[in-house]
């Protein structure tokens, strides 16, 4: 399982004009995200799934952000597994996440991404956990 969180810690935005709780004020943090990663990881950990270790936290850019779904898709440990999960937590709008930098990555472009040769006998669920 791969869980991706392109939010800001706290510590990342305090004396900034980012540490309001109003999203279209460029906020990039919200309350509770560290909980909601905290419990997929349980609820899947739960029913089986290991968490793949190149997870990506904090501020990735769109780079770091397919460099880690392309290392996940093809690594060799999922021919020993029926099935993965991807869990992406981000800022988004029209099928697209957002990085804090601006860019954005498609929902079509990281589907791709994840037919890799290993991947594709295997059932993969996505799930993007995107505001907008």
């Amino acid at each position: 399982m791969l869980v991706i969180n392109i939010f800001k810690p706290r510590e990342e935005t305090v004396g900034t004009e980012t540490e309001t709780d109003d999203e279209d004020a460029g906020n990039w943090e919200r309350k509770g995200n560290q909980v909601d990663e905290k419990n997929i990881v349980a609820a899947f950990g739960n029913r089986g799934y290991i968490l793949y270790p190149g997870r990506v936290f904090n501020t990735p850019t769109r780079k770091d952000l397919i460099n880690a779904i392309k290392s996940f898709a093809n690594d060799k440990d999922h021919e020993n597994f029926d099935s993965c999960a991807v869990v992406i937590m981000s800022h988004g709008y029209d099928d697209k996440i957002e990085t804090p930098q601006g860019t954005t990555v498609t929902r079509a472009e990281i589907q791709n991404y994840l037919c890799s040769k290993i991947l594709e006998p295997k059932l993969k669920l996505l799930i993007f956990n995107a505001c907008r």
